[in-house]
């Protein structure tokens, strides 16, 4: 499941499995990241992650999908860090070569296509008749893509745990007048 989960809940199709992928790190003996290609330094500790999934687990959240949670946050968390550089006189942007490992990180853990992420971040697409026109992106319109796709994978992860907490904790005949995870 992994992230399938979570982009079965979106009405995404992901693939692949979640072994070897980058990210916050699965090894709960050393620090999150681990420090290796794909790490989060000055992530969290392991134990923090472990009293998380714990947490999750008293709740009902299977194995699993907290998986798919850390991928999701690890995929946040570095494309927050992908920088732009402005290329020709045009002054396109291209993902700047130090960003290079951090953009074919989120790739793989939000199972996206190789190329894709960066097509949508560097180019926008114009619906023409007939036609559709890929055109380039200045560095500036690159970042608020970027900065913008940051903020709604985030908010799509915090809405689908909310929605699972509230589905696994309410009473068998319906919330009535108890409040949910989230319920203000």
């Amino acid at each position: 499941a992994t992230t399938a989960t979570l982009h079965a809940s979106s009405g995404k199709g992901a693939s692949g499995a979640a072994a070897g992928r980058p990210g916050l790190g699965s090894d709960r003996s050393a620090p999150m990241g681990g420090g290796g290609p794909g790490s989060v330094p000055h992530a969290h500790s392991a134990e923090a992650w472990a009293t998380t999934e714990c947490a999750a687990a008293a709740v009902g959240l299977a194995v699993d999908e907290m998986r798919g949670v850390r991928e999701v946050l690890a995929g946040v968390v570095h494309l927050r860090e992908v920088r732009f550089t402005e290329q020709g006189e045009e002054g396109l942007a291209s993902v700047a070569s130090h960003s290079e490992l951090r953009l074919a990180a989120v790739e793989a853990l939000l199972a996206l296509p190789k190329g894709k992420l960066r097509k949508a971040l560097c180019t926008r697409s114009l619906q023409c008749p007939g036609q559709v026109l890929d055109c380039g992106r200045s560095g500036l319109q690159a970042r608020a893509s970027c900065d913008a796709l940051t903020k709604r994978l985030y908010a799509m992860l915090f809405a689908w745990v909310v929605e699972r907490v509230n589905a696994r904790i309410e009473p068998e005949g319906g919330l009535n007048d108890q409040s949910g995870l989230g319920d203000g």
